[in-house]
């Protein structure tokens, strides 16, 4: 993929250097662009004002397409910016990022293949941005439209979504507040909330940490957090990874089931991805919790629609230890080549596992 993008960089710049001096930019504002359920999204189309044909770069945005792409299209690409859809000048219902189904790679994919058809076009389409505008990328990139030749989606993995069942609202409510609600209210055409006006003029904290989450007794979180942590000799310790699941969800958000109380239930969890190298003299740690408030919304502990309803109830929770519950932590191993003497030992695991007994 990085070789792709090299190659239509490299053939870009050339195509702009034919045509004499420095390119300048033309740009079409708000161009429908059809999707295959009939829906209309709109874009901006900035384009080299001579010469071509050039590579497409593609942004699709839920923060809104204005922005100035003049540097792109100086070094011989056609830029497209999308509102998304939902979004500002885009027509359709705008589908958050925490549906399990959404129209975005369906309208990536027809948006790549609009662009990869305009004229003055090579046919290649390179797609851009970052957090949401990645998200964006990585749901259109599983459907594999053939006009796609590289992309560079920044700052966010192809699964991110919430932990199971649960929100963050230290993230959540600023981007809610800030990014998301001004456009919704401006397309219902209603004026935006006092709400927000307090939330600019510095009224976040109130929000967060003077709600009732701050009476209820520590016990009430009915969850549980993990976190894998490098200790350093020096007692340094630094997050590796963590997950949370909602006791509900602990087979997955499609198939809820809530628990029995006073009833022993083993929790899987699987933890996000990551890379790790325990240096000698370094501790593994696991913590293990069931509060982790405002990274993660707190649980009602009852049946009812945790964001929804607002009654509270205490669950207090018991970690079960020994022969008969044991804990474990599972990792994956990766032989360290350049020190493959002290590990020798290790590489008889199978399945290049290491597993540490937890149960005591």
């Amino acid at each position: 993929m990085l070789n792709t993008v090299i190659l239509a960089f490299c053939c870009s710049v050339l195509a702009g250097a034919e045509t004499g001096g420095q390119l300048g930019v033309k740009t079409q504002r708000n161009v429908p662009v059809p999707m295959r359920d009939g829906v209309i999204l709109r874009a901006d189309v900035h384009r080299p004002d001579r010469g071509g044909p050039y590579p497409v770069l593609v942004r699709r945005s839920t923060y809104g397409k204005g922005r100035n792409f003049d540097r792109y299209v100086k070094a011989g690409y056609i830029v497209v910016s999308q509102d998304a859809r939902g979004r500002f000048a885009s027509d359709g219902k705008w589908e958050s990022f925490m549906r399990a189904k959404t129209h975005d790679g369906e309208d990536g994919y027809d948006t790549v293949e609009w662009a990869a058809r305009l004229p003055g076009s090579t046919g290649k389409v390179g797609t851009f941005g970052l957090s949401y505008n990645a998200l964006l990328q990585w749901r259109m990139a599983t459907l594999h439209p053939p006009s796609l030749v590289a992309m560079a989606a920044r700052s966010v993995h192809p699964y991110t979504r919430e932990a199971s069942g649960s929100i963050r609202p230290g993230r959540r409510l600023p981007w809610w507040i800030k990014s998301t609600s001004p456009d919704m209210h401006r397309r219902s055409k209603r004026a935006l909330p006092e709400s927000y006006k307090k939330w600019v003029a510095g009224g976040q904290k109130n929000w967060l940490y003077f709600l009732p989450w701050l009476e209820l007794p520590d016990e009430v979180f009915g969850h549980w957090i993990v976190r894998l942590i490098d200790v350093a000799p020096d007692g340094l310790a630094r997050d590796v990874s963590m997950r949370l699941v909602r006791a509900r969800y602990r087979h997955g958000l499609d198939k809820p089931e809530l628990i029995t109380p006073g009833e022993v239930v083993k929790y899987t969890i699987r933890m996000n991805a990551t890379s790790n190298a325990f240096l000698p003299g370094h501790r593994i740690r696991l913590d293990i919790t069931s509060s982790d408030f405002p990274n993660y919304d707190r649980n009602h502990n009852t049946a009812a629609d945790q964001n929804a309803d607002a009654q509270l109830k205490t669950a207090r929770q018991t970690i079960h230890h020994g022969k008969a519950h044991p804990t474990r932590i599972i990792l994956p191993w990766v032989p360290n080549s350049a020190a493959a003497a002290p590990f020798e030992a290790s590489t008889a695991l199978p399945d290049e596992l290491t597993t540490v007994d937890l149960s005591t």
